[in-house]
């Protein structure tokens, strides 16, 4: 049971970072779609203050921004996806003779993030990480 509490915490911080980051990225790609200027979101902000406070200057902050927002993104592309099939624990439309497998056999209904993606949205990741890496490497 231990074991999978941390999985839950784990799984509860990367998904607040997921979101947080993603925000933050639309936030910074609206307000330069719409004034022309870049502008920074307030979790950058903190990125860099930290990284400020601890001596690395902004560009520290920026640089582990980044890491981070690439670090989730490959989370999602090779990171373990449940995908409900025949016997699967997921498949909520009956009772089968198998339901009460144990929670060990749910690895068999997971597979690879990316290869449950269809191309467009594949493609996106990619070019997103992509501009991410080129914006860290000014």
């Amino acid at each position: 049971m231990v074991i999978a509490s941390q999985v839950t915490v784990v799984s509860g911080v990367t998904g607040v970072l997921l979101i947080c980051h993603g925000t933050n990225n639309i936030y910074e790609n609206v307000q330069y779609f719409f004034t022309g200027e870049e502008h920074t979101g307030y979790l950058r902000d903190l990125y860099r203050w930290a990284s400020t406070n601890a001596g690395y200057g902004e560009r520290g902050g920026d640089i582990l921004y980044a890491g981070i927002d690439l670090s989730l993104s490959l989370k999602a592309l090779f990171g373990k996806v449940l995908v409900p099939n025949s016997r699967s624990w997921l498949d909520i439309g009956g009772r089968r003779v198998d339901t009460e497998r144990l929670y060990y056999a749910m690895y068999n209904d997971s597979v690879t993030g990316f290869k449950t993606m269809e191309k467009f949205s594949l493609s996106l990741e990619i070019v997103g990480d992509y501009v991410t890496i080129s914006g860290t490497m000014k």
